[in-house]
């Protein structure tokens, strides 16, 4: 597994086509844990085992009420921090201790990042923007090509547009859009990863983040993080800068 770059969160993945055994990929849980005091740990583990045992169609309306109910009854905490531990928390108890199938367990992940994208950006002050980013970055999910193509699939466009909203929102330095692809047909997909990449970072400025701060990078498929055929190599990850 390579090391991440430093000051480089992965937020956004881009894959051609969604694999048969597609893996939820949970955030970790924050190092901040071990300043969170007992009862609040507590609540969170009671609110993520609450989420999981819900259906899909549920999830997002599960989250909102247990969410308030951990402000509510800890209103002194920090949210964020909550947050980070909440979606750490449901997402390991998704993956691990559910009988739901992997199609199930990848539609309640979804609801939930949708919900929890909403509850990361409130007014922060400057010393919160780390955990902005990484609450930002928990909330994403993956965002799919045509077969063979540079065509974002429509309901990967419609997330784009949401994304790019909330990165609008973050004050980043710099974000580089990488495209990687399967590391077969070297020539032909390093071309492709560029493709994808300069597709995404132009639809990026487009929707109106800043041109001088988002660059592209292909890397065709030099750098596989799944099965030489895995359709989750064919993906473009943007890299924030904080």
């Amino acid at each position: 597994m390579n090391t991440p770059r430093p000051l480089q969160l992965i937020v956004l993945v881009l894959a051609t086509i969604p694999p048969a055994q597609a893996a939820v990929d949970c955030p970790p849980m924050p190092a901040a844990v071990t300043s969170v005091n007992r009862d609040v740990s507590v609540s969170i583990d009671l609110a993520a085992g609450s989420i999981a045992k819900v259906k899909a169609a549920e999830v997002g309306l599960k989250t909102d009420v247990s969410t308030k109910t951990l402000f509510d009854k800890h209103p002194n905490s920090d949210k964020l921090l909550v947050l980070q531990m909440l979606a750490a928390t449901y997402c390991s108890i998704l993956t691990k201790g559910s009988d739901l199938s992997t199609k199930e367990k990848e539609q309640s992940w979804s609801k939930f990042q949708d919900r929890l994208l909403t509850y990361a950006l409130p007014s922060l002050e400057p010393d919160q923007k780390s955990a902005q980013i990484k609450l930002v970055q928990a909330s994403m999910q993956p965002l799919y090509f045509r077969a063979r193509s540079t065509v974002l699939l429509p309901e990967s466009r419609d997330r784009l547009v949401t994304y790019a909203k909330f990165l609008k929102e973050i004050n980043l330095t710099g974000i580089t859009v990488e495209g990687h692809t399967t590391p077969v047909d070297v020539e032909l997909n390093m071309h492709l990863g560029n493709m994808r990449a300069n597709v995404v970072m132009q639809q990026l400025i487009d929707l109106g983040i800043n041109a001088a701060k988002v660059k592209a990078v292909g890397f065709g498929g030099s750098e596989p993080i799944a099965p030489e055929a895995s359709g989750y190599n064919n993906r473009v990850v943007i890299r924030l800068h904080p």
